[in-house]
């Protein structure tokens, strides 16, 4: 009896210590671009696709007539997976030279689309006014990262379909920038609470910047309404730099 209790704690021992011993299969990667002061910080992969978060910019403006600075983010991300994604959440981290976080954003759109299939591409930015010129110091402005937090979906789970025509992006007498242009419902039912990304993109396909707006009303299948995003502290220089314009949408309806 007293052996068969001996042998019987042997093995327990030797089953935990394999527990013990087994390795971590987690992991996270992160992507950077000091050059371009940004970089990228993707989640934990597993079972969950992956995503290519490298065309990210990230800057800091300064408006001193009204003692303001503006962080500003803009970022493509790509499905590079072999499943479809719901992107849950974005935020941006506007980092110092000295390790510190000057401030962040988190897009109250996360992203749109924000169901991706395997190769497509969705937006996400915006910016984030930092009251008084001695909150921060611009100069220390190092480098941009994001979080994105995403899921696999079902391939069918439904989703606007946009027509974008008649993009123009231009700047204001009162310094912002605007983007301007028409969109239309292509989706087999009526939208309502139009959110809608525009994306600045310069000659080698590097997201500017990312710009947002809301046009509150309801569309019908088929119908076309006029839309304008804007930014108030951007330098109008970006706008020389300026290739081609992306825009993207999302509805109360579906993502």
């Amino acid at each position: 009896m007293k052996s068969m209790f001996k042998v019987a704690t042997i093995l327990l021992f030797s089953a935990l210590m394999i527990v013990g011993c087994s390795p971590n299969n987690e992991a996270t990667s992160t992507d950077e671009q000091p050059k371009s002061n940004v970089s990228a910080d993707m989640p934990d992969k597993k079972e969950k696709g992956s995503i290519d978060i490298s065309n990210l910019n990230g800057f800091v403006e300064t408006d001193k007539s009204i003692e303001t600075h503006y962080l500003f983010g803009g970022a493509a991300i790509k499905n590079t997976g072999e499943t479809t994604i719901e992107i849950k959440s974005t935020q941006f981290n506007f980092e110092g030279k000295d390790g510190s976080i000057l401030g962040t954003l988190s897009p109250a759109i996360p992203a749109m689309p924000a169901i991706l299939k395997p190769g497509e591409i969705a937006y996400t930015g915006g910016s984030n006014p930092i009251q008084g010129l001695q909150t921060i110091d611009p100069e220390n402005f190092d480098k941009a990262t994001i979080n994105i937090d995403f899921d696999s979906v079902n391939d069918d789970k439904p989703r606007s379909e946009w027509k974008f025509d008649h993009l123009q992006a231009r700047k204001t007498q009162y310094g912002e920038i605007q983007v301007t242009g028409k969109i239309t419902n292509k989706t087999k039912e009526k939208s309502n609470d139009i959110w809608i990304y525009t994306a600045l993109i310069d000659k080698n396909g590097k997201v500017l910047i990312v710009l947002g707006t809301n046009v509150d009303v309801s569309l019908n299948p088929d119908a076309t309404i006029g839309f304008t995003a804007q930014e108030y502290g951007v330098s109008p220089k970006i706008l020389d730099k300026v290739d081609k314009i992306e825009a993207v949408a999302v509805t109360s309806n579906n993502p």
